[in-house]
């Protein structure tokens, strides 16, 4: 099967059976995998009767763990375009339930060199490390850093506080002499950029 030129139902129907990929079809499918909210309340019990949500959680958890195993076994894996880096920031970030503070670690080349989650819970000053986040840099042997969390509300616009932090971040990381290349905000499928928005 050429994958990339089959529709969203044909795909779905190698996961959940062909009735069920027919009734998703429409859907989008960041709502059929979890990461924003449905526009209708009657998703899962819509999904229940046929018994696909393992099968769809499955898929997500395998291609999450994907991206991990390449981070642990690829010398050479690059982060060098921003799709690569949303792409792999909403895979592992995007599902979640509550907030996670994370760092995307990289050589000077921009090779990845550790994915870090740091914190838990709600993002503000008070709870983010700084001397924590440069102490793991320097472990590392980090010549950069993108640093990431999630909005569980689906909503990738950062916050006031978000904006306060990475600055406080980019300034601490670069007296250690790390470059703090952006923050990124993940909400449903997508990812928003402080560096694209000027505000770093």
């Amino acid at each position: 099967m050429d994958v990339e030129n089959v529709s969203n139902e044909v795909l779905l129907s190698c996961v959940v059976g062909k009735r069920m990929a027919k009734s998703l079809a429409n859907r989008p499918l960041s709502e059929v995998f979890g990461y924003s909210r449905p526009r209708h309340n009657d998703l899962a019990e819509e999904i229940a009767p046929y018994n696909v949500i393992e099968q769809l959680a499955a898929s997500k958890e395998l291609m999450a763990r994907c991206f991990a195993e390449r981070l642990s076994t690829e010398e050479d894996l690059v982060m060098n375009s921003p799709e690569a880096v949303r792409g792999f920031l909403c895979t592992r970030l995007a599902h979640l339930e509550r907030e996670v503070f994370a760092i995307l670690w990289l050589d000077n080349r921009h090779r990845v060199l550790a994915f870090e989650e740091l914190f838990h819970g709600t993002i503000n000053q008070s709870s983010v490390y700084t001397r924590e986040i440069v102490k793991s840099g320097l472990a590392i042997n980090a010549g950069a850093a993108l640093i990431c969390h999630n909005h569980p509300s689906g909503l990738p616009e950062p916050s006031r506080a978000d904006i306060q932090i990475t600055k406080h971040i980019k300034e601490a990381l670069s007296l250690v002499e790390i470059r703090l290349l952006d923050h990124l905000v993940v909400g449903g499928n997508t990812a928003t950029s402080l560096q694209e928005m000027g505000v770093m």
